[in-house]
Formats: C-alpha cells, sequence, structure tokens
C-alpha cells in the first residue's frame, strides 16, 4: 500500500474514508488482469466495511469507476446498485460484472426509478425484461420500446401493445421495433394516426427494410435527446451545442431539413466553412450547383444528406424533383473524384481555410474547367 493511502487510513473522515476506497480502487483496477481472486475479495470488503461512512459523491465515483470492469466484485456492485439514483445509476446501466441472474434479482427488488436505468441497458434476456414489463410504469415502457438493443418476448410486446392505446408516445416507438409481429401491428392500426397507419401498412407489406426502420427509429432518439436545443435559431450556438452533445454535422443537417429550416442549413454550412451565409443562401436558392457542392464537398456531407438537402431545396422552391436527382448524380460523382484527397480540419467553429496551393500543386478546391451546370 503507498504512503498516501496508509495516510488516508490513519485519518477517520468520511472524506479520507472516500478517497482510501479510491485510491485502492485505482491500485487494483490499473492492472485488472494480474489480480487475483483473494485481492478483489479483499478490496471489496475493505470498501464494504467502511461503506456506510463513506459520503454519496464519492460512493458515486465508486460506482462509475468500477461499472465498465467485468471483474468487479458482484456483492459490492449489487450494494452500488441498490443505492440512491446518483450511486446506483451507473452500476445500473453499464456494470459489466453482472449476469442475467443478476440483473433479474435487481429487477425484482429495486426501485422503479432504478429499473429505468436497467431497461436501457443493451444485454437485457427476456426473462429480465419481462419482469421490467410486469413491474414497468410509463417511462418504463417507453424506455423498453425504445430499447433497440434488446428483443422482447411475445408476452411483453403483447403487454406493450396494450398499455400503448392510451400512451402515443410508447405506440410510436413500438411501431419501429424489428421484433414487433404482423398481428400485433395490425392490431394497433386503429388506434395510430394516419400516418402511423401508412408506415405500419408498408412495414407488414414488407415496403420498409430493417435498416430503415433502425434509421427513423435512430433518428426519433437524436430528436428526443437533442430535441431542444434544435428551438435555437443562433446556428453557432446550435452547432456548440451539437459538438458538446457529440452529435455528427449530418445528423444535424438531416434534422433541421425534415424541420424545413432550409435556411438554417445554408447558415450553418456557411459558417462552418467560412463563407457568408447570405452568399449560399443565393446559390442555393438560384441553383448555383457548383458553390453548393464545393461547399458539400469541404465538410464532407454523407450523399444521402446532400441528396435529402437537394429535394428539399426544390420542395421549398417548388421546381421539379428531377432537378435535385442532377445535383445528387453531379455530388456522387466528385466525392469519387475526392478519393486520395487529405482530410480537411475544422479549427473551432469555422472550418479552417484552405491553403493556397504552391506551385505543381494541385487545389482540390480550385474552379474546374468544365463548370458544373447550374441548375
Amino acid at each position: 500500500m503507498s504512503e498516501s493511502l496508509l495516510k488516508l487510513a490513519k485519518l477517520n473522515t468520511p472524506e479520507a474514508h472516500a478517497e482510501l476506497v479510491l485510491g485502492i480502487a485505482d491500485a487494483i483496477f490499473k492492472n485488472i488482469d494480474a489480480r487475483t481472486d483473494d485481492e478483489l475479495r479483499l478490496f471489496a470488503e475493505i470498501a464494504l466495511l467502511l461503506y456506510a461512512t463513506v459520503p454519496a459523491s464519492g460512493r458515486a465515483r465508486l460506482s462509475k469507476r468500477l461499472a465498465s470492469h467485468a471483474r468487479a466484485p458482484v456483492q459490492l456492485a449489487m450494494k452500488l446498485a441498490e443505492d440512491e439514483l446518483e450511486v446506483a445509476g451507473p452500476m445500473l446501466l453499464h456494470g459489466g460484472c453482472f449476469n442475467q441472474e443478476h440483473l433479474l434479482e435487481l429487477a425484482r427488488r429495486v426501485s422503479e426509478k432504478h429499473l429505468e436505468f436497467i431497461a436501457r441497458r443493451c444485454d437485457l434476456s427476456y426473462e429480465v425484461s419481462d419482469a421490467l414489463v410486469k413491474r414497468s410504469t410509463k417511462p418504463i415502457r417507453r424506455i423498453l420500446a425504445s430499447n433497440r438493443d434488446i428483443r422482447l418476448s411475445r408476452l411483453a410486446l403483447q403487454t406493450l401493445v396494450r398499455k400503448s392505446i392510451d400512451d402515443v408516445v410508447l405506440r410510436e416507438d413500438l411501431v419501429l421495433r424489428k421484433d414487433l409481429t404482423h398481428r400485433l401491428r395490425e392490431q394497433m392500426l386503429p388506434y395510430v394516426n394516419e400516418a402511423t397507419q401508412t408506415r405500419l401498412r408498408d412495414i407488414i407489406n414488407g415496403a420498409l427494410s430493417d435498416d430503415t426502420l433502425s434509421q427513423i427509429a435512430r433518428f426519433k432518439q437524436i430528436r428526443r435527446d437533442f430535441g431542444p436545443a434544435l428551438d435555437t435559431s443562433d446556428m453557432r450556438k446550435l452547432w456548440q451545442l451539437a459538438e458538446k452533445a457529440q452529435l455528427d454535422l449530418n445528423d444535424l443537417v438531416i434534422l433541421l431539413l425534415q424541420d424545413n429550416r432550409l435556411s438554417h442549413v445554408t447558415e450553418l454550412l456557411a459558417n462552418l466553412t467560412r463563407q457568408s451565409p447570405g452568399d449560399l443562401r443565393n446559390a442555393v436558392y438560384k441553383g448555383l450547383s457548383d458553390t453548393v457542392i464545393e461547399t458539400a464537398l469541404r465538410l464532407k456531407l454523407r450523399p444521402d444528406t446532400f441528396a435529402l438537402l437537394a429535394h428539399t431545396r426544390c420542395r421549398h422552391l417548388r421546381i421539379p424533383d428531377s432537378q435535385a436527382d442532377d445535383w445528387i448524380t453531379v455530388y456522387s460523382e466528385a466525392l469519387l473524384g475526392l478519393r486520395g484527397y487529405p482530410d480537411e480540419t475544422r479549427s473551432g467553429f469555422g472550418a479552417k481555410r484552405r491553403k493556397k496551393a504552391t506551385s505543381g500543386e494541385k487545389n482540390p478546391f480550385a474552379k474546374k474547367p468544365r463548370r458544373l451546370a447550374a441548375i
């Protein structure tokens, strides 16, 4: 034991006890593969002996530290998982030492608020999810329905479908589940709006693939998590919030376009490439495809993102959708031509200005002799 830990052991204060337990945890788990079961058991005994004297903030730090370790002592992990929510959350959600029997035991005895964390796990068996459904509240049912990393039993799905009659959010999440049978989807038809009925019938008839369902579900979850931030009309602030939330630029652009915020998209892209927002907006509205496509290339927009931008522009301007197809074709060909070019990085909010091409060097963004047609 290090000298600092020995000093902490001699101090009889809650703060010292917390730092002692955390210090031992750091020493143990820094080289976890080399630790014996006896060493882990001894650590657990010390932690449990001092547990009642460690403040909640210290227990929460311990829970976060141990949650990712598959060899964390189960007895200590269970103690943390049944603590107050601040402490229990990380262990309930990420605890890697729990098997399905441990999770089932927790699902049967922890509080309903604790169950919400378990319902978000990606490793739940039928038996555990059935136990959660049996004890479920409205939030737990919604979390389970939106958790597409797990498969639910037929009994669980039947219960959720029945409960969804009075819960529109639950219905919307259930519709997008791959494990929902066609028979259960047909039972939901009388209770959903016209748009959802169309989607349900498309799923039943095989018109919507599993990949499409997953994509729809993913954007529903992103909107649910990031939605309030979308209310701002300040695109600089929105991008700062998106970066903080680790939201990909493509996903942010798609969310804005889904809300028909074409002007905000052009402002965002202009800011990121250090262009005048007014100039890029004029390029989009006047059909100056060279400028728009070059901007998209500099930001490495995905083809599906650019396609939605092109189609949204046509819909906004009430012009034939065939013009969008022309833009998409040119963009796809330009993307293929970008292979082998170094990635441009962005510094801060805006993209870095590209360097001037030196003599004999090709500038990947230089105007080509044959310009792209303005559409």
